[in-house]
Formats: C-alpha cells, sequence, structure tokens
C-alpha cells in the first residue's frame, strides 16, 4: 500500500522553483523568464497566506431552526426553502400544515402533482380549505385528498361551484375525514341525502353530544333550507335531529317522512 503524503502550499512551492531551476541550468529558460515566473508564483503564495481566515458556519439546532421558521411569512419561507437541505426540511411543517387548493388558480394543478408525489409532505397537513371552481371537470385536482392519512387534518373546509360534478362521493370516503375535528361544506358540494348521512357517520360526529344544545331557532333555519334544497333525501336530516322536524311550520313538516332510526350523536 503506498501512503498518502500530505502536500502543502511551501512544499509545492519548492517543487516547482526546483524544476524551474533545473530548467534554467539545462538551458531551457532564460532569466527573465525565470524571474517572471518566480515574482508569479510568490505573489501566488503570498496571496494564499494572506487571505483572511473563514469561521465555520455555527450549527443551528434544529429545533431552534423550526421555531424560527414557523415565524416566517409564506413568501419568506419559500425562499428559505432554497437556501440548504436543512432548511428546506425545516420549511416544509409550516409550509404545508395550512393549504389552500382553489381549483380554478394556475397552480392547482402543482399542487396536486407535488402531492400526489410526495409521500412525506400528506403527514405535515392540519388545515385544509379547497375551493371546487365552476370550470373544474378534471376530478386529479383534488383526487389527491383521499391519499391524506388518518390522524393528519384537523380543519377542513370545501364549497363547490359546479353541480354538475359529483366530487362529495370519494372525498367524504377519504381517511383524513375521521381525525378531522371542524368541517365546514359549502355551495352544491352536499347534493344528495347519503352525502349528508355519510358526513353523520363521521366519528367525531356521532360522538358528538352538541346537537341537544342547539338552539330552536337555529332548528328553525337548519328545516326551512333543507325544506326548500335539492336534496332527494332531505328526510335523513329529520333522522338524525328529530328537533329540526318539530321547528318546521305545520304545512311543511306534514310531508316529511320521518324515519324511525336512533339518534346516534
Amino acid at each position: 500500500m503506498q501512503a498518502k503524503v500530505a502536500t502543502s502550499p511551501s512544499i509545492l512551492l519548492m517543487l516547482m522553483l526546483s524544476s524551474i531551476t533545473i530548467l534554467v541550468v539545462q538551458g531551457w529558460l532564460d532569466w527573465s523568464t525565470f524571474t517572471q515566473r518566480i515574482l508569479s508564483f510568490a505573489s501566488i503564495v503570498i496571496t494564499y497566506l494572506l487571505r483572511p481566515s473563514i469561521p465555520p458556519s455555527p450549527h443551528l439546532n434544529f429545533d431552534i431552526l423550526h421555531y424560527i421558521m414557523r415565524e416566517l411569512p409564506t413568501q419568506d419561507l419559500c425562499a428559505a426553502a432554497l437556501v440548504c437541505r436543512e432548511w428546506a426540511c425545516a420549511t416544509q411543517a409550516p409550509l404545508y400544515s395550512n393549504i389552500f387548493l382553489d381549483t380554478s388558480l394556475s397552480n392547482a394543478p402543482l399542487l396536486s402533482r407535488t402531492m400526489t408525489t410526495c409521500l412525506h409532505l400528506r403527514p405535515l397537513v392540519r388545515s385544509l380549505t379547497v375551493t371546487i371552481g365552476i370550470d373544474t371537470r378534471d376530478i386529479a385536482l383534488v383526487d389527491w385528498l383521499r391519499l391524506l392519512p388518518e390522524d393528519s387534518v384537523r380543519e377542513f373546509k370545501i364549497r363547490q361551484l359546479i353541480y354538475e360534478e359529483d366530487f362529495a362521493t370519494f372525498i367524504l370516503q377519504s381517511p383524513f375525514l375521521r381525525s378531522v375535528r371542524r368541517f365546514e361544506c359549502g355551495g352544491v358540494f352536499l347534493r344528495r341525502g347519503e352525502h349528508l348521512e355519510n358526513c353523520f357517520m363521521l366519528p367525531q360526529m356521532s360522538k358528538s353530544r352538541e346537537v341537544d344544545s342547539l338552539s330552536p331557532k337555529l332548528f328553525m333555519n337548519l328545516s326551512q333550507t333543507l325544506a326548500i334544497s335539492k336534496f332527494e333525501e332531505t328526510s335523513i336530516v329529520f333522522s338524525f335531529c328529530p328537533q329540526a322536524a318539530t321547528c318546521l311550520p305545520r304545512n311543511q313538516s306534514s310531508r316529511i317522512t320521518m324515519q324511525t332510526r336512533p339518534l346516534s350523536f
């Protein structure tokens, strides 16, 4: 085995000088060229020796770095993620904890592709707000929602503006909904009785007791809204909330077929 010898700048300079001297003695170089080479090598060595020493960058604890990143605005987080790999890892949690998806925006396909291909980002999502635009026909833009794992999302808001497409059927079967603590939906997201029934079947909803404490005025608003809505099975609501049917006007409540299903809230 051959031993590796570390060469310092001074040793390299001595080797160069000795090589040049040999060339001068043998007549391959004249003295003027020799002098120029000596001065050139000397300036290089002096510049190297006099350069200011750069202290090593102090290592920042990842927990401290993560705490700092949480206080930065989104624009600064995006810039910090480009600095180095360590900073990129520290910015992932604050960047992806709150996701806003609007299918009508130009960045919707990029977000969908990112969440579909990057498995490590999905458990970071805690709050998810989705708006399905009126021109949305591509289900792939929201298909990644059912890839989100359980025990990830805590708050989920969705609003659907297009009536022709059914997004609720597969979204309500997504695993992440089982751990959602706050669920809001608007527009025409819930269009059929089975959609609403799936909402009431969610674990957090089935364990709730807050429905018993709702005011009669709130029940009245709910009942009147459902009575004039386009739900195919409006009576499913009253099977879970009999109080809502009692708040309807007499001429409307007489047209509702009550189901004998026990209240499971």
